[in-house]
Protein backbone atom coordinates (compact mmCIF):
# COMPACT_ATOMS: atom_id res chain seq x y z
CA UNK A 1 0.00 0.00 0.00
CA UNK A 2 0.92 3.62 -0.89
CA UNK A 3 1.11 6.11 1.17
CA UNK A 4 1.20 10.46 0.25
CA UNK A 5 5.09 10.20 0.93
CA UNK A 6 6.11 7.79 -0.99
CA UNK A 7 4.83 9.50 -3.90
CA UNK A 8 7.88 11.75 -5.99
CA UNK A 9 6.45 15.37 -5.80
CA UNK A 10 8.05 15.71 -9.28
CA UNK A 11 5.52 16.37 -12.08
CA UNK A 12 5.59 13.79 -15.25
CA UNK A 13 7.06 14.46 -18.54
CA UNK A 14 4.72 15.60 -21.07
CA UNK A 15 4.02 12.78 -23.44
CA UNK A 16 5.37 14.11 -27.27
CA UNK A 17 1.78 13.19 -28.75
CA UNK A 18 -0.44 14.43 -25.74
CA UNK A 19 -4.30 14.64 -26.92
CA UNK A 20 -5.44 17.99 -26.91
CA UNK A 21 -9.24 18.56 -27.07
CA UNK A 22 -10.59 20.43 -30.13
CA UNK A 23 -13.16 23.50 -30.58
CA UNK A 24 -15.79 20.85 -31.99
CA UNK A 25 -14.74 17.64 -30.99
CA UNK A 26 -18.37 16.67 -29.66
CA UNK A 27 -19.76 18.79 -32.22
CA UNK A 28 -22.94 16.13 -32.13
CA UNK A 29 -23.61 16.37 -28.70
CA UNK A 30 -23.07 20.24 -28.77
CA UNK A 31 -25.15 20.89 -31.46
CA UNK A 32 -22.33 23.12 -32.71
CA UNK A 33 -20.59 22.71 -36.59
CA UNK A 34 -18.19 23.86 -38.39
CA UNK A 35 -18.19 25.84 -41.57
CA UNK A 36 -16.65 23.08 -43.27
CA UNK A 37 -19.49 21.24 -42.89
CA UNK A 38 -22.42 23.49 -43.37
CA UNK A 39 -20.63 24.95 -47.19
CA UNK A 40 -20.32 21.52 -47.79
CA UNK A 41 -24.05 21.08 -48.97
CA UNK A 42 -23.84 24.02 -51.00
CA UNK A 43 -22.16 22.76 -53.41
CA UNK A 44 -22.96 21.56 -57.00
CA UNK A 45 -24.45 18.45 -56.12
CA UNK A 46 -27.00 19.93 -53.57
CA UNK A 47 -29.37 21.09 -56.86
CA UNK A 48 -30.54 17.41 -58.30
CA UNK A 49 -31.27 17.00 -54.19
CA UNK A 50 -33.58 19.68 -53.97
CA UNK A 51 -35.26 18.65 -56.77
CA UNK A 52 -35.83 15.40 -55.49
CA UNK A 53 -37.30 16.86 -52.12
CA UNK A 54 -40.90 15.79 -50.47
CA UNK A 55 -41.50 18.83 -48.74
CA UNK A 56 -44.40 19.24 -45.93
CA UNK A 57 -46.62 21.07 -48.83
CA UNK A 58 -46.50 17.89 -50.56
CA UNK A 59 -47.78 15.61 -47.71
CA UNK A 60 -51.09 14.75 -46.30
CA UNK A 61 -50.84 15.07 -43.12
CA UNK A 62 -53.84 15.15 -40.94
CA UNK A 63 -56.30 12.80 -40.01
CA UNK A 64 -58.86 14.58 -40.87
CA UNK A 65 -57.51 15.49 -44.45
CA UNK A 66 -56.95 11.15 -44.69
CA UNK A 67 -60.86 10.99 -43.99
CA UNK A 68 -62.17 13.61 -46.34
CA UNK A 69 -59.98 11.81 -48.92
CA UNK A 70 -61.47 8.40 -47.90
CA UNK A 71 -64.47 9.75 -47.62
CA UNK A 72 -65.36 11.43 -50.60
CA UNK A 73 -62.29 10.51 -53.16
CA UNK A 74 -62.99 8.09 -55.65
CA UNK A 75 -59.93 5.05 -56.42
CA UNK A 76 -57.85 3.41 -58.56
CA UNK A 77 -56.53 -0.14 -58.36
CA UNK A 78 -53.00 -0.86 -59.53
CA UNK A 79 -50.84 -4.39 -59.37
CA UNK A 80 -48.97 -3.23 -56.47
CA UNK A 81 -51.18 -0.31 -54.75
CA UNK A 82 -54.58 1.28 -54.05
CA UNK A 83 -55.05 5.18 -54.74
CA UNK A 84 -57.57 7.10 -53.36
CA UNK A 85 -57.88 10.29 -54.96
CA UNK A 86 -59.54 13.74 -54.06
CA UNK A 87 -59.48 16.78 -56.36
CA UNK A 88 -59.33 20.13 -54.52
CA UNK A 89 -60.34 23.31 -55.24
CA UNK A 90 -57.91 25.14 -54.18
CA UNK A 91 -54.75 24.13 -54.92
CA UNK A 92 -50.80 24.66 -55.37
CA UNK A 93 -49.10 21.13 -55.55
CA UNK A 94 -50.61 17.23 -55.66
CA UNK A 95 -50.07 16.51 -52.03
CA UNK A 96 -49.27 12.58 -51.35
CA UNK A 97 -50.42 10.70 -48.16
CA UNK A 98 -49.35 7.03 -47.00
CA UNK A 99 -51.47 4.46 -45.45
CA UNK A 100 -50.32 0.91 -44.22
CA UNK A 101 -51.52 -0.71 -41.15
CA UNK A 102 -49.49 -2.98 -39.00
CA UNK A 103 -51.39 -6.14 -41.02
CA UNK A 104 -48.80 -5.59 -43.57
CA UNK A 105 -45.91 -6.44 -41.30
CA UNK A 106 -43.25 -5.76 -39.08
CA UNK A 107 -42.54 -1.60 -39.48
CA UNK A 108 -39.19 -2.48 -41.82
CA UNK A 109 -41.65 -3.50 -44.22
CA UNK A 110 -44.21 -0.61 -43.85
CA UNK A 111 -41.34 1.77 -43.57
CA UNK A 112 -39.63 0.13 -47.09
CA UNK A 113 -42.81 0.70 -48.35
CA UNK A 114 -43.12 4.14 -47.69
CA UNK A 115 -40.03 4.55 -48.97
CA UNK A 116 -40.24 3.33 -52.21
CA UNK A 117 -43.63 4.91 -52.74
CA UNK A 118 -42.44 8.39 -51.79
CA UNK A 119 -39.49 7.78 -54.47
CA UNK A 120 -42.14 6.70 -57.19
CA UNK A 121 -44.04 10.45 -55.72
CA UNK A 122 -40.96 12.46 -56.54
CA UNK A 123 -40.34 10.88 -59.63
CA UNK A 124 -43.36 11.46 -60.93
CA UNK A 125 -44.48 14.41 -59.13
CA UNK A 126 -43.60 17.04 -62.21
CA UNK A 127 -46.79 15.17 -64.11
CA UNK A 128 -49.53 15.20 -61.80
CA UNK A 129 -52.22 18.12 -61.35
CA UNK A 130 -51.53 21.06 -58.90
CA UNK A 131 -55.57 19.82 -57.87
CA UNK A 132 -55.20 16.29 -56.42
CA UNK A 133 -54.67 14.99 -52.81
CA UNK A 134 -53.75 10.81 -53.01
CA UNK A 135 -53.96 8.53 -50.56
CA UNK A 136 -51.57 5.35 -51.56
CA UNK A 137 -52.59 2.09 -49.61
CA UNK A 138 -50.46 -1.35 -50.76
CA UNK A 139 -51.69 -4.74 -52.01
CA UNK A 140 -50.65 -7.97 -51.06
CA UNK A 141 -47.60 -8.63 -52.83
CA UNK A 142 -46.22 -5.33 -51.94
CA UNK A 143 -42.49 -6.54 -51.22
CA UNK A 144 -42.06 -7.20 -54.79
CA UNK A 145 -42.25 -3.75 -55.31
CA UNK A 146 -39.69 -1.65 -56.42
CA UNK A 147 -39.46 1.99 -56.80
CA UNK A 148 -39.21 1.36 -60.85
CA UNK A 149 -42.26 -0.12 -60.82
CA UNK A 150 -44.61 1.86 -58.36
CA UNK A 151 -43.15 4.80 -60.67
CA UNK A 152 -44.84 3.23 -63.64
CA UNK A 153 -48.13 2.16 -61.68
CA UNK A 154 -48.23 5.83 -60.55
CA UNK A 155 -47.87 6.56 -64.72
CA UNK A 156 -51.08 4.18 -65.68
CA UNK A 157 -52.66 5.85 -62.72
CA UNK A 158 -51.89 9.69 -64.04
CA UNK A 159 -53.36 8.41 -67.58
CA UNK A 160 -56.20 6.63 -65.81
CA UNK A 161 -57.24 10.02 -64.10
CA UNK A 162 -56.40 12.04 -67.64
CA UNK A 163 -59.55 10.10 -68.61
CA UNK A 164 -61.37 11.09 -65.92
CA UNK A 165 -63.46 14.20 -65.15
CA UNK A 166 -63.14 16.06 -61.52
CA UNK A 167 -65.84 15.64 -59.25
CA UNK A 168 -67.50 18.54 -57.74
CA UNK A 169 -67.72 18.54 -54.47
CA UNK A 170 -69.12 20.79 -51.83
CA UNK A 171 -67.65 20.16 -48.51
CA UNK A 172 -63.99 19.51 -49.53
CA UNK A 173 -62.75 23.23 -49.41
CA UNK A 174 -59.57 22.44 -47.19
CA UNK A 175 -56.10 23.39 -48.75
Amino acid sequence: MKHEADLSAEQQETQEYARVSRKDENRRWTGRYSEKETTRTQGAGSLAAVAHRFPPSSRVKKRREFALIRRHGRSWNGSYINVVYLHRRRATATRLGITISKKYGRANKRNRFKRIVREAFRLTAAAFPPFLDINVFPKEGFQDATSSLLSKELKQFLLFHGNTQPRSTTSCTSS
